[in-house]
């Protein structure tokens, strides 16, 4: 069971990246997006911490440029 206290948003999409990712066709892509979703602030968020709030702060910031994510 996932502690919504001490895990991070970070790590759940690690776990994805390193199990789930290498499978795919677009492997090489999709990991070059998913670091760089994990450079932003909102994967630093515990799940218990995570609202749609953080999500349309994460899509407001103009860094992440036009990919919108998910």
């Amino acid at each position: 069971m996932v502690e919504l206290a001490t895990t991070t948003l970070a790590d759940l999409i690690e776990r994805y990246r390193d199990t789930v990712t290498p499978t795919k066709k677009s492997a090489y892509q999709e990991r070059y997006r998913l670091n760089r979703l994990l450079r932003h602030p909102v994967c630093k968020l515990t799940l218990d911490r995570l609202t749609t709030g953080a999500f349309a702060r994460y899509s407001d910031d103009p860094r992440n440029g036009s990919w919108t994510g998910f």
